[in-house]
C-alpha cells in the first residue's frame, strides 16, 4: 500500500489536503494497514505522532478534526452510511480509519 494510493482515497471520501489531519490520517491508515489488531492510543497515535514529529494526543485531535470537517460538509456520510452510528451521527477515528483500510484492501 502506498501513501500516494491511500491519500487519494481520503481525498474521494471528501477529506481536505489542506488540514495537518490529512497527512497524519494517511499516516494512520497506512500503519494499520501493517497492524490490523494495534491499539489505536497506545501504538497507532504514538506511532504516527513519530513519524509526524508531534505527539499523540495531537495526532488524535487533528485526524478527528479532519474527518469532522468532512463530515460537516457531508462529503462521507454516504459512504458510510451503513456503520454510522445514527446516535453520534459520525465515525469514531478508529472506526473511520478500519473503514479505509477495508476499503482499500478491496480495491
Amino acid at each position: 500500500m502506498t501513501k500516494e494510493k491511500v491519500a487519494q482515497k481520503l481525498y474521494n471520501l471528501g477529506l481536505s489536503p489542506s488540514y495537518i489531519g490529512f497527512d497524519q490520517c494517511c499516516e494512520a491508515v497506512l500503519y494499520y494497514w501493517g497492524h490490523p489488531s494495534c491499539k489505536i492510543v497506545q501504538e497507532l497515535y504514538p506511532a504516527v505522532a513519530k513519524i509526524t514529529e508531534t505527539t499523540a494526543p495531537r495526532v488524535e485531535r487533528n485526524i478527528r478534526t479532519t474527518i469532522e470537517m468532512a463530515f460537516r460538509r457531508a462529503e462521507i456520510c454516504s459512504e458510510f452510511a451503513n456503520i454510522i452510528d445514527p446516535d453520534r451521527g459520525k465515525l469514531t477515528n478508529k472506526e473511520f480509519i478500519s473503514a479505509v483500510v477495508l476499503q482499500l484492501s478491496w480495491e
